[in-house]
């Protein structure tokens, strides 16, 4: 079969980012489909070209990647807007999209919904079944992370695009496990959603080297430093454990980038100095190795509604394959850490539960720490392997191409 997936963001295994869709794309290869990721080669964390891409076509393990050139930009600025507008324009009506060869199906994936709506027209015009894939719930997502009001015309302009979608799509993909029904009030047809959450390239864990063994009781976040993080809360988290005269006993890791990284930093040297240290994103292939040296991993999220309708986050997947406890501060139903055993969730927006949660581990015996890790580890390999995923997009596409 030929397929066409479009996600503006896609990432290779050598690049830092979410890696879904090459990873099963070349899972989709390797069992006799054709597939071709269309994509920017601007890096959406920096808002800069990335080194070692070039606009045009490519071929990585046997996974073809249409580089759509598109201008650079500034996060939380309207030069992003025209970014994302001209690689959708880009999708349409660009010579390069235009002699791809004919598609079976057409997938458009939503970091933004602008690029789902080219894909659907793309599905149109060749006469093809599109499936939406729907990563984050626009334009919810901004209207419960960012307050964007009903009345804003980009909340209008994404309704209308969204509402499309989902009345065109043979069939919707959603990665979050309960939001079928907010899916199908807004414009699927009833039972044609399907749950393929995120996962993670299951790789061989490398030897123990917990902080313990270094003095310090590690925690890890990997990932987007962002708004949409509430990272703010592990650094108050920090330094209520900094006041109680576990500074030298414990340290914070961030590794990663986002356009919220220098103002934590700033926070973490006045709020918990010596506690915390700040670390460049690495490449995905890399994060287990990464990983490989902490005690602990972490994650956040607000304390927003938009969360019941389920999370699937990719750092959750990356802490559970590498086998070691996760703290999760929110409040989603069927998350992956408390499915697995895998760790500790704890109330979103509470550093004192954070803190309490990080002592609680360190206090636990060794080997009682690594059970639950290896909890999670058997976990993903059960229900998040590449080829799981692989078999679920297989039978989808079986729905709706034969």
């Amino acid at each position: 079969m030929r397929i066409h997936i479009v996600n503006q963001y896609v990432r290779l295994p050598w690049q830092d980012g979410g890696t879904r869709h090459f990873l099963i794309a070349r899972e989709l290869v390797r069992r006799g489909h054709d597939v071709t990721l269309v994509a920017s080669p601007v890096n959406y964390a920096s808002g800069r070209p990335e080194q070692g891409v070039s606009p045009g076509l490519a071929e990585y393990d046997g996974v073809k990647v249409l580089w759509l050139e598109t201008p650079p930009y500034r996060s939380h600025s309207v030069s992003r807007i025209w970014n994302m507008l001209v690689f959708a324009a880009r999708v349409m009506y660009s010579q390069a999209a235009a002699k791809l060869p004919v598609p079976d199906v057409v997938i458009g994936s939503s970091p933004h919904l602008f690029a789902a709506v080219a894909a659907r027209r793309r599905a149109a015009a060749a006469a093809v079944p599109f499936l939406f894939e729907v990563r984050d719930l626009w334009p919810l997502s901004l209207q419960e992370i960012s307050g964007f009001s009903d009345r804003h015309p980009l909340i209008r302009i994404f309704r209308r695009a969204e509402s499309s979608c989902y009345r065109h799509a043979a069939r919707t993909i959603t990665l979050l496990p309960n939001a079928a029904a907010y899916m199908e009030a807004h414009g699927a047809d009833r039972g044609s959603v399907r749950w393929i959450p995120n996962g993670v390239e299951l790789q061989p864990l490398p030897e123990d080297a917990g902080g313990e063994r270094e003095g310090r009781f590690i925690v890890t976040y990997t990932g987007t430093h962002a708004r949409a993080n509430a990272l703010e809360t592990i650094l108050q988290a920090a330094g209520l454990l900094q006041e109680r005269g576990y500074g030298d006993d414990i340290l914070f890791r961030f590794v990663g980038r986002g356009s919220e990284k220098g103002r934590l930093q700033k926070m973490a040297q006045q709020r918990a100095p010596g506690m915390v240290e700040f670390l460049d994103p690495v490449p995905k292939q890399e994060v287990l190795s990464v990983l490989a040296g902490t005690d602990a991993c972490i994650a956040t999220l607000k304390a927003i509604p938009l969360y019941r309708h389920g999370i699937s986050l990719n750092k959750l997947f990356d802490y559970l394959a590498a086998a070691r406890p996760v703290i999760l501060a929110g409040d989603s139903p069927r998350n992956p850490v408390e499915l697995s055993g895998g760790g500790i969730v704890v109330p979103p927006g509470d550093p004192a539960a954070i803190a309490e949660a990080v002592l609680r581990l360190k206090a636990m015996p060794e080997a009682e720490r690594r059970e639950m890790g290896r909890a999670g580890r058997r976990y993903v390999e059960r229900n998040h392997s590449i080829p799981v995923l692989a078999d679920r997009f297989e039978q989808v596409l079986k729905e709706v191409a034969g």
